[in-house]
């Protein structure tokens, strides 16, 4: 190589030495180099100024005052081709400092180190801080009984106090340096979401306020407990929210005294407000619905009737056999009026021995007489009261809303002074505030007097309804139905003499009018070769209390020509569920003659299955009311097929009626139910339209 171009050399080598050195001396941080005989090869000037003046001394010498190398060097590794990074402590100047230790390779091919000093001592006095009020909080939360946690928005738990740890089950924990608040504080492996385990962390990230909401949870042993959980927002300077603070608290304890005083808030308000002895509503109570009865129905338009009650004589009965036994009466009393008032009706007992019924959704106010004589006659049943038999009567005073008064103050007043009219006309009855609305009432009783009359003068006459085979639409049968032929008012529908033909006793008169001439005219049917069928017939319940009904039915048939096996009694779940074992002794009598029993209206009853079996029936009848929406309301449907199921089930023979649509037959047979009656086979006719039918057939 010329001269010259070795100068150059060099002289690039110095330019690139000095470049490099004023990188060096530039940087902040310390800088040095140092060969593997541990001499120092350069040091810049900051480590000049921390650590004294420069002099050839060994690395080991200069920076540790030290004789030999320091055994935890990291220089071995360096000049191994590593490099490393560690933490160092400095006696010397009481400095800490972040090394970077790095290998050089030398013109020559050995190894230097190239050491860099980065001072943090501020940072980790900050960091020591950090520590030190980490561990102070720490040590604070730690003094809380109640678990709680900070919780980042990815659920992370950055921070928990130990009544939290100690509870932490390390199955449930996927990362334990990043543990979930759902698997700390519920052993899942999810977030939660539920009705029972409401998230807080969503909503205050959505609201950015804080929030209160309760867990329920369930312990090993089956037990609940309720958590209330407390959080606030946290924000970073930012004001952005990161994440929550959440406390829990068990609350179990304190609900259960919350219910337990609610329990007693709800006994002494029913205390308040219902008589001690009947358990009905008192004169407080009282006045509230029947305000609220009043309200509902000026907004519906409607009557409403207050009944005020009074027993006759009653302290008579105090007087002579004490008050622990008028206690027992009005005890009696109170159950029998609750058995015959409608759901929708309220009683109530003012005190002594005074009670109230509010009658609403009326739309005529003689209405309300139907229920004055089912409340006397209930009354005046007699009472057994240790071995003591005990008649009691009462009178009823009847106030009308908006008739009488629109207020409760007023029919209670006029209601009371209608009591005491009907206190004055001998007991035992009722009267209206109104005499208009009195001589209404008395219209039933020119009605009952016209049902004797009509009695007495056979007014009666029955039409035939066809019950028929839905799949080949043969005759099978006729029920027979009582119409009232007035002579003044034409033909009287059944829904109006019925009701009360059977509230005075004279439905057992009509029903014997109605077998008798039904009888006699299938007698006459069969030996004209018409063959009509089996004829269906209702009975009462009245007729089926009489103990002798089926030596009087057996003597109609006798008297009639009528054979047994031509006849059909229909008698509703209602009827024979009153009294189940006394109606299986009369129902076998009537079996045992030949006649054929059938359960009318099934399914609007109560019936018992286990009574249901024991009867001798052979047919039951689906109501009308479940026929009337076929085939499209589900419920209808579901019913219906019920009913087919369980009568096929007990093998009994099953109708429906009040079939008016081919629909409704087309479902009924393809589900199993045969036989059927209604409009879409034929009205009920009278007997000259049914002898048409009868030879059409």
């Amino acid at each position: 190589m010329k001269e010259y171009e070795h100068k150059q050399l060099e002289e690039a080598l110095r330019i690139e030495r000095d470049n490099l050195k004023s990188i060096f001396e530039a940087m902040q941080d310390g800088v040095y180099i140092v060969n593997q005989n541990y001499d120092i090869q350069y040091v810049n000037q900051v480590l000049i100024k921390d650590f004294g003046v420069y002099n050839d001394k060994k690395c080991y010498e200069y920076f540790h005052g030290k004789t030999e190398a320091c055994s935890w060097c990291k220089i071995s590794d360096v000049f191994a081709g590593k490099t490393v990074r560690w933490e160092w402590y400095s006696s010397k100047n009481q400095r800490t400092y972040d090394l970077i230790d790095t290998p050089l390779k030398n013109a020559d091919g050995s190894i230097s180190k190239l050491e860099i000093f980065r001072d943090i001592t501020e940072h980790k006095q900050v960091e020591d801080a950090l520590k030190e009020q980490h561990q102070y909080l720490q040590s604070i939360v730690d003094g809380v009984d109640n678990p709680i946690m900070v919780i980042k928005k990815d659920y992370s738990v950055e921070l928990m106090n130990k009544a939290l740890s100690e509870t932490m089950q390390d199955k449930y924990i996927a990362d334990p340096r990043h543990p979930k608040c759902y698997e700390v504080s519920h052993f899942q492996s999810i977030p939660c979401n539920g009705s029972n385990h409401l998230c807080p962390l969503k909503t205050i990230m959505d609201t950015k306020k804080p929030s209160i909401v309760i867990h329920n949870h369930q312990k090993s042993n089956g037990t609940k407990h309720f958590i209330e959980l407390s959080a606030t927002p946290l924000f970073d300077n930012e004001q952005n929210c990161i994440g929550i603070i959440e406390s829990a608290k068990d609350i179990t304890s304190r609900l259960a005294v919350q219910d337990k005083l609610q329990q007693q808030k709800v006994n002494l308000h029913y205390q308040a407000h219902h008589d001690a002895l009947t358990g009905l509503p008192n004169r407080v109570l009282f006045n509230d619905r029947l305000e609220q009865a009043i309200e509902k129905s000026k907004r519906n338009g409607q009557k409403l009737a207050l009944f005020f009650i009074d027993l006759d004589y009653f302290k008579e009965i105090n007087d002579s056999f004490g008050h622990d036994i008028g206690d027992k009466i009005l005890v009696v009393i109170t159950q029998r009026l609750i058995d015959i008032i409608r759901s929708e009706d309220s009683i109530a007992r003012l005190g002594g021995d005074e009670f109230t019924i509010t009658m609403e959704e009326l739309t005529q106010g003689q209405d309300a007489s139907l229920l004055a004589h089912k409340i006397l006659e209930a009354i005046e049943k007699p009472v057994t009261i240790n071995d003591n038999l005990l008649y009691v009567s009462c009178s009823i005073g009847i106030s009308l809303y908006p008739d009488d008064g629109s207020s409760a103050i007023d029919l209670l007043k006029f209601s009371d002074a209608a009591m005491y009219k009907a206190k004055d006309e001998g007991r035992n009855n009722y009267q209206y505030y109104s005499a208009e609305m009195t001589e209404l009432a008395f219209e039933r009783v020119v009605m009952e007097t016209n049902l004797r009359t009509a009695l007495n003068n056979e007014e009666f006459v029955i039409y035939y309804q066809p019950q028929v085979n839905g799949n080949t639409n043969k005759l099978i049968g006729l029920e027979a139905l009582v119409r009232w032929q007035h002579p003044s008012m034409g033909l009287v529908s059944p829904a109006k003499f019925i009701p009360l033909a059977e509230a005075t006793g004279l439905i057992i008169e009509l029903d014997q009018i109605v077998m008798k001439k039904a009888m006699k005219q299938m007698a006459v049917w069969y030996s004209q070769g018409l063959n009509p069928g089996r004829l269906a017939l209702n009975l009462a319940i009245k007729q089926l209390q009489q103990k002798d009904f089926a030596n009087i039915l057996e003597d109609i048939i006798k008297e009639t020509g009528c054979k047994p096996e031509w006849i059909e009694l229909e008698v509703t779940e209602g009827q024979i569920m009153t009294n189940p074992e006394a109606g299986i002794k009369v129902l076998n009598k009537i079996s045992n003659l030949g006649v054929e029993l059938a359960i009318d209206d099934f399914g609007t009853g109560y019936s018992s299955l286990s009574y249901l079996k024991k009867f001798p029936i052979n047919k039951l009848k689906i109501d009308q009311s479940f026929i009337r929406e076929l085939p499209n309301d589900d419920e209808d449907v579901a019913i219906t097929k019920a009913v087919i199921a369980l009568a096929q089930s007990l093998k009994l023979d099953i109708i429906a009626e009040g079939v008016e649509k081919k629909e409704q037959k087309d479902f009924l047979v393809n589900n199993g139910c045969e036989n059927i009656q209604g409009y879409f086979y034929s009205r009920p006719i009278p007997v000259d339209e049914m002898k048409i039918y009868l030879k059409k057939r």
